[in-house]
């Protein structure tokens, strides 16, 4: 096996930067062709909700290009559709140079193993699908609240959809149907047919497979992040999701055909992979002087942090997103980010320090860079100032930088705190699963262990149980012998009165004797009747006895008082020792006999319980 490539912490990182057009943030324009070409590379540009400075989409395009002409992006993404609104990560603009792959995943969800498939072919919901996706057809653009919900039925929240939301989520998501444009930021929908222009979308037989699909998300993942490990793949392009094992399999295919290569990153015993194609960029990544030319902010919905365990282990950056945060524990999170981005060229060039102690002063970092320079402007000021305001001003914020490093000390010390607290917290919850598996595992071998002692206790007693048997039960009916005699040599009409009998059919004679197959939920089984003696006797006789069972039933009609006494005897055999004791200890020798007997009776209105005729 060949070794992994070997490749240092702050290539990694470098290569990450670049590929994330974070290496000159704000030095671009903004046109359709950088677009474009900072969303393909990226695998999408995340929108959300949020809007506490801006909306996700626009913090993440400034960071990159700095001001931009905001009716420009509209133009160029609803307009001349350089941009459409589909899922990687979670909702994005994707660029619409990939459609074949797109195309490829919207026929992959809509008829593979996805709950959203299995939804969709839910016999209730095609109905619903089909009058939503003609209302958009007629009404485009139509959004949510072009639809009323049921009568009734009260809205409960972001996540209580009427019935047509999930009808549209459905058709967005199989790409019958696409997001034309926004307002107020609701989706207004629009057939896709009519969005994209009509060469862009490749023939039904030219789609690629699922296969194929997965192989090409690992490929676009791994391009956009430089060297990845296992489970920043899995993190970074979450939709679809689908088993763990599609992702190695798709991976080790690769790694296989030689496309991707396993390599091994400074400080991590794990390996992590690359195109085999961005080695030679990723090894001059390392040589480079500065990584990164510029210092931006990011948003917390930028690819850059998607999986944010990637960025504590190359930047030694932790990062939360603070709106699930008390008010009292907040600060500038995106001051951090900005300093991630500055601080990697630093960080590289400290190979001494160990990873943990990179993790337990990653948070603050930024903060107290900052703090540096506050204070040695702080200094300079004080050093030249002339003026009693100039020194008063300095003295100000030299005694503001100080506060802000003692902030950061503390916050720091708490950051390290919490980490070893949610260490042990999990830890503890390790060690409790751990202990519930090995209960559960024992629990499990004692029952199988007595599952086998019982099975081989009934085949001892099953061999010492006589193979062959002779049971005789009878009831007494208030019809003539006639009409049981013509409702028993009948056996067309039998599935009409008795309840274990699905059908029969007729076989070919054997030996001058009818063979009549009697079907039933449990199998097939053939009977000879080799004796015919109306109205007053009818011997049956099973024809196949390789199943390990075999025998002869025994019907007898005859006259009692106004009425009959039918009798129903057995003279037969089991063979496999098992089935000899079920059938004498658990279920009875002559169950079968007296179910007949019932079923005969209630063909003639009686409530019958036959009795053993020994």
């Amino acid at each position: 096996m060949t070794p992994p490539v070997s490749i240092s912490r702050r290539a990694a990182a470098a290569l990450f930067l670049r590929r994330q057009h974070l290496d000159r943030p704000r030095a671009r324009r903004l046109t359709a062709a950088t677009l474009e070409s900072f969303v393909g590379d990226t695998c999408g540009l995340q929108i959300d909700s949020v809007n506490v400075l801006d909306r996700a989409h626009h913090l993440t395009l400034w960071s990159r290009f700095g001001a931009y002409d905001r009716d420009a992006l509209e133009r160029l993404t609803y307009r001349k559709r350089v941009l459409y609104e589909y899922l990687t990560h979670v909702a994005c603009f994707v660029a619409s140079r990939d459609l074949p792959l797109w195309r490829a995943t919207m026929a992959m969800v809509s008829e593979g193993p996805y709950p959203l498939a299995r939804w969709g072919r839910a016999k209730g919901n095609q109905k619903l699908i089909a009058e939503v996706e003609a209302a958009v057809r007629e009404r485009a653009p139509v959004g949510n609240a072009g639809f009323e919900r049921p009568k009734g039925e009260k809205a409960g929240g972001w996540w209580t959809w009427k019935p047509a939301m999930h009808a549209l989520d459905y058709l967005w998501k199989t790409g019958r149907i696409g997001v034309q444009s926004r307002k107020s930021f609701q989706k207004l929908y629009a057939p896709m047919d009519r969005l994209l222009p009509k060469h862009a979308e490749p023939a039904e037989a030219s789609l690629m497979s699922a296969p194929e699909v997965w192989r090409e998300r690992v490929r676009r993942s791994l391009a956009a992040m430089g060297a990845a490990w296992d489970d920043d793949l899995r993190m970074y392009w979450t939709w679809p999701r689908r088993p763990a094992s599609w992702m190695r399999d798709a991976l080790g295919s690769l790694v296989r055909e030689g496309e991707v290569t396993e390599v091994r990153i400074e400080g991590e015993s794990r390996r992590a992979y690359a195109l085999t194609a961005d080695l030679p960029e990723l090894q001059g990544a390392g040589r480079s002087r500065r990584p990164s030319r510029g210092t931006t902010l990011l948003c917390p919905f930028d690819s850059f942090l998607w999986h944010r365990e990637r960025t504590l282990r190359l930047f030694g950056f932790f990062y939360r997103i603070e709106i699930y945060v008390p008010a009292h524990k907040r600060h500038a999170r995106l001051l951090h980010a900005a300093g991630a981005a500055r601080r990697t060229p630093d960080r590289a060039r400290r190979p001494e320090a160990s990873p943990r102690r990179r993790r337990a002063r990653g948070a603050p970092r930024a903060l107290r860079a900052v703090v540096r320079r506050g204070r040695s402007a702080a200094d300079q000021t004080l050093g030249r100032a002339r003026p009693r305001r100039s020194a008063r001003r300095a003295r100000g914020l030299a005694a503001l930088a100080r506060a802000l490093h003692r902030r950061a000390h503390r916050e720091t010390r708490a950051h390290v705190a919490d980490r070893a607290a949610r260490g042990a917290e999990a830890r503890g919850t390790h060690a409790r699963r751990r202990s519930l598996v090995k209960q559960f595992v024992r629990t499990l071998t004692f029952f199988v262990a007595a599952i086998v002692v019982l099975v081989g206790i009934a085949g001892i007693a099953g061999w010492a149980t006589p193979r062959r048997h002779h049971t005789r039960v009878g009831v007494s009916l208030k019809a003539s012998p006639d009409s049981v005699w013509a409702v028993l040599a009948d056996m067309q009409g039998s599935p009409a009165w008795r309840r274990d009998v699905t059908g029969v059919k007729r076989l070919p004679d054997r030996d001058g004797h009818p063979v009549w197959e009697q079907q039933s939920k449990d199998g097939a089984w053939a009977l000879v009747l080799t004796t015919i003696e109306p109205p007053a006797k009818l011997v049956a006789t099973v024809a196949d006895t390789t199943q390990g069972f075999g025998g002869t039933w025994t019907y007898t009609v005859a006259p009692e008082g106004p009425g009959t006494r039918v009798t129903l005897a057995e003279d037969g055999f089991v063979d496999p020792p098992m089935f000899r004791f079920l059938a004498h200890y658990v279920f009875g020798l002559d169950t079968p006999q007296r179910a007949y007997l019932r079923d005969l009776g209630k063909r003639f209105g009686e409530k019958v319980e036959p009795k053993r005729a020994d």
